[in-house]
């Protein structure tokens, strides 16, 4: 029985850091994505200054969040604006 906890216990470390690798590299290509998207929508130089901030980024609702501003501001300066430091 103490064989089969260890298994157990191994297989769940192993899961859970399966799992928060996934959910990295989600966030990852979504951080992309809204690069990309300032970048057609804004220009370079503020994709460049997102793609700082974006890299602090660590929750998915966040990062829609930026998503939405994408959409909403009418300039780069505004959408760097709201999107905060």
């Amino acid at each position: 029985a103490i064989m089969t906890t260890v298994a157990e216990a191994a297989w769940d470390r192993w899961e859970a850091k399966v799992r928060a690798e996934g959910i990295e590299q989600g966030l990852q290509r979504e951080r992309a994505l809204l690069r990309r998207q300032v970048t057609l929508r804004f220009g370079a130089g503020a994709a460049e200054q997102a793609a700082q901030r974006l890299e602090g980024i660590t929750d998915a609702s966040r990062l829609e969040e930026v998503g939405e501003l994408i959409l909403l501001c009418e300039t780069g300066e505004e959408f760097l604006s709201r999107m905060g430091a």
